[in-house]
């Protein structure tokens, strides 16, 4: 088992990996740039970080404890004069490592000066560094930098016309780009437009369709991006949670149909799609998840979602862990962590509790993949051991059924293999 290192930066890396034409310079040293395995042909199989030509699109000054406490903006410069000359359109991102924010280097002063020398070619940002931060911040920190810095001019926004802002595009596999289609799909439903979805693996440009959105509602993983965008395009901001889990997706379609006007066709859409699933869980639900015991470990804004799918299918939560920091459940909005949940455990902590933890099913990223020899369901980052070659969402009712399939697919897989 092995915690994420730099795991802001990873957090930065997963967002520029979900834009195909952002590209990002890293003031650090060398061993930056292997951070990008934890994602590009590990966690994600369609990753485009990485080019066979040696054309990345992560680059690094090379800075070392010889030259960090220098004057090494020129290190920055020529970094992004070498990537920048190469590039014909996107944006091109420039962040610190830790020791660089120490330093003190005056970035955004680099990046304004660097921008005259690309010619408006490509888009020149500056990212902050953090000394703190974990994967979660350094994602909304690339959110609300591209949120500042876009191009949203000549919109027209319009009522029927919806961006989402906060989706956390960890890969370009098809269960992402699945769960994209669900949510298109519940957007339509209500006879609305979804025009724009922050991230969703499209180039950097087509980022700007946010500005004809009336409305824009915003997910957990981008919050500060999201107010920023509407306080630019003057959309009106609906901010819900993750549509994950059989109620968590009744109350986010209910509550954007309210938002909308759209409160009939919101309950309507509830009803058919209710109807379409719950019959397909009468069996199992009694027969193969009923007081059986499961643990979580994974990402704060899946966990409400997870809690409620657990109470439906009659589980037993034994144990819930967080790979993330406390002050993220401030975003939210509909739900008080219950008591015994694990915020941000260091790896001996984490170890003494799966230690001796009795479960049946464990719902769980792969950092714990290997610890305790019961049935798996991977879900979140990172997904080593599980790829998405096609359709799989996990988010909406749809999404739901699927996840709740694949959780039974292991409970009755673990069973036959104990019988023989």
């Amino acid at each position: 088992m092995r915690r994420l290192n730099c795991p802001y930066l990873i957090g930065v890396y997963l967002a520029v990996n979900a834009v195909p034409d952002a590209y990002l310079v890293v003031d650090g040293p060398e061993c930056a740039l292997r951070k990008a395995d934890f994602i590009h042909g590990r966690h994600d199989w369609r990753s485009t970080l990485f080019d066979c030509e040696g054309r990345h699109r992560i680059a690094f000054t090379s800075i070392d404890p010889r030259n960090i406490a220098a004057d090494n903006g020129f290190l920055i410069t020529d970094t992004i004069d070498k990537m920048g000359r190469a590039l014909k359109g996107g944006v091109l991102l420039v962040a610190p490592l830790p020791q660089g924010t120490l330093t003190g280097t005056q970035y955004d002063k680099i990046v304004r000066d660097r921008r005259v020398s690309l010619d408006g070619a490509v888009a020149l940002m500056d990212l902050p560094g953090s000394l703190e931060g974990d994967w979660l911040d350094g994602y909304a920190a690339v959110l609300s930098r591209l949120a500042r810095g876009i191009d949203l001019s000549g919109g027209k926004p319009a009522p029927e016309k919806v961006a989402v802002v906060g989706y956390l595009m960890d890969r370009n596999e098809d269960d992402h780009a699945a769960n994209i289609r669900e949510i298109r799909r519940m957007v339509g439903a209500l006879s609305l437009d979804l025009v724009s979805v922050w991230l969703s693996n499209v180039p950097y440009a087509s980022l700007a369709d946010v500005k004809d959105a009336g409305t824009i509602v915003s997910l957990p993983y981008g919050r500060e991006a999201a107010r920023i965008l509407a306080k630019r395009t003057k959309a009106k901001l609906v901010e819900l949670d993750l549509p994950f889990g059989l109620e968590e997706s009744r109350r986010w379609i209910s509550a954007l149909g309210e938002a909308c006007g759209r409160g009939a066709p919101a309950r309507e859409f509830v009803r058919e799609e209710l109807s379409a699933v719950v019959p397909k869980l009468e069996w199992v639900v009694p027969h193969v998840f009923l007081n059986r015991r499961v643990a979580y470990v994974g990402d704060p804004y899946l966990l409400p979602g997870f809690l409620s799918l657990a109470e439906e299918l009659g589980f037993v939560p034994a144990a819930c862990v967080v790979m993330a920091r406390e002050s993220h459940m401030r975003d939210i909005k509909e739900f008080s962590a219950p008591a015994g949940v694990v915020f941000e455990p260091t790896n001996a902590a984490l170890s003494a509790l799966l230690k001796d933890l009795k479960v049946d099913l464990l719902v769980a990223n792969s950092f714990v993949a290997d610890r305790l020899p019961v049935p798996l369901v991977e879900l979140g980052f990172p997904s080593y051991f599980s790829h998405a070659l096609y359709s799989r969402p996990f988010l909406g009712h749809q999404g739901c059924l699927c996840l709740v399939g694949r959780m039974a697919d292991a409970l009755e897989h673990r069973r036959l293999k104990t019988r023989a």
